[in-house]
């Protein structure tokens, strides 16, 4: 897909099958919730840039919940404007990723609500050079 102004077509990407927000400048996936933040705090854009961002993306179906991502199985082919490794953190129940500790904390609710987890719980573990084989399972905020 393809947006009105070059620099948003230089920046974002927008993959029509998975629904998902890809940063070109990190090569990651984005929530499309955290587009003005994740542009002014990792690429230190200025207002005006991530505002047209955010307006460029916002009638888009783009998913914005790190649990409904799609998780393609080991062997499959990578995105080509997704990194391969990163470093992060890792769900020890049902082995999602995410490159944001605070997205992590987060998805520890699902699991909660399913009985799985107990508040205080270290659920999640550090992980290093994770090898992205897996459509967007490591996501940034």
């Amino acid at each position: 897909m393809r947006f009105s102004s070059p620099l948003i077509d230089q920046t974002i990407e927008y993959d029509e099958t998975h629904h998902i927000l890809i940063c070109k400048v990190c090569r990651i996936g984005i929530k499309k919730s955290c587009v003005q933040s994740h542009f002014y705090n990792q690429h230190h854009y200025k207002q005006d840039v991530w505002k047209s961002f955010r307006d460029a993306v916002k009638d888009l179906p783009a998913l914005d919940d790190l649990d409904l991502f799609p998780r393609l199985p080991n062997g499959s082919s990578v995105h080509p404007n997704l990194k391969l490794s990163r470093d992060g953190y890792e769900c020890n129940i049902c082995g999602i990723c995410s490159a944001n500790e605070s997205v992590m904390n987060n998805h520890g609710s699902v699991h909660r609500k399913e009985g799985l987890l107990r508040y205080g719980n270290k659920f999640y573990k550090k992980v290093y050079g994770v090898q992205v084989n897996q459509l967007i399972t490591l996501f940034n905020s």
